[in-house]
């Protein structure tokens, strides 16, 4: 991409917010839950309203989701919601809006938290196309520690704003939820922001490969099949 090309482009890094599996015809598929939903359709709108002219759909599978083998169709967050974008571009505007959103929609599926969401999109989606302005898309309690995590991430470099999409949590759930969400966010600021610079890809590479890797040796996650 060229430099001029590179500085109009912007991306909507939508960040997956978990699967469900549904009966179609006899079949099993997965497709986003319905906060995931929330989180696609604000990107599908920055895109249609000519605010982005990407969209990075992220996400592998939560670590606390089990992988049914028996599904038909994608796997990964990342493209169960890339499928969900297209067929809603099919549904508004015919075959070629479909076409056309497809083709921009860049897919980032080896994430399993907000961290390597972060990271990974960076690496695989944003830097291979010369994008440093994104528009980060979370579900409004999550969006504090994602913004925090993606500006970690991405470093001085990138210009991040952000857009939240409704959630559907409310009373005592949703207290809960942002008590849990104040806790790991003091926990990232005080235990990795503090003792690596933002965008220090060097120290952030030894840092997933490391640390991160650590966090999660312990958990195991179901694989899809081949």
């Amino acid at each position: 991409m060229s430099n001029s090309k590179s500085a109009l482009a912007i991306a909507a890094v939508v960040l997956g917010g978990g699967l469900k599996k549904v009966e179609v015809l006899g079949q099993s598929r997965y497709e986003p839950e319905e906060q995931a939903k929330a989180r696609l359709d604000q990107a599908y709108d920055l895109f249609i309203d000519g605010k982005v002219n990407y969209i990075v759909s992220t996400g592998k599978y939560s670590i606390a989701a089990t992988v049914d083998p028996n599904v038909t169709g994608p796997f990964t967050e990342a493209e169960v919601g890339k499928q969900y974008l297209i067929a809603k571009a099919q549904t508004q505007g015919g075959a070629a809006a479909a076409q056309r959103i497809a083709a921009r929609i860049l897919c980032e599926d080896r994430s399993i938290d907000t961290i390597s969401n972060a990271w990974y999109a960076k690496k695989l989606c944003l830097e291979p196309h010369g994008i440093t302005s994104c528009i980060l898309v979370t579900s409004d309690y999550h969006m504090e520690r994602a913004r925090i995590i993606f500006e970690w991430v991405l470093g001085p470099r990138y210009t991040i704003t952000c857009v939240e999409a409704p959630s559907p949590l409310y009373g005592e759930e949703r207290t809960h939820r942002e008590q849990f969400e104040k806790m790991l966010t003091d926990y990232v600021k005080t235990r990795w922001i503090a003792s690596i610079a933002p965008g220090d890809d060097e120290a952030l590479q030894r840092f997933m490969e490391t640390e991160h890797r650590q966090m999660f040796s312990g958990i195991p996650l179901s694989q899809p099949a081949a």
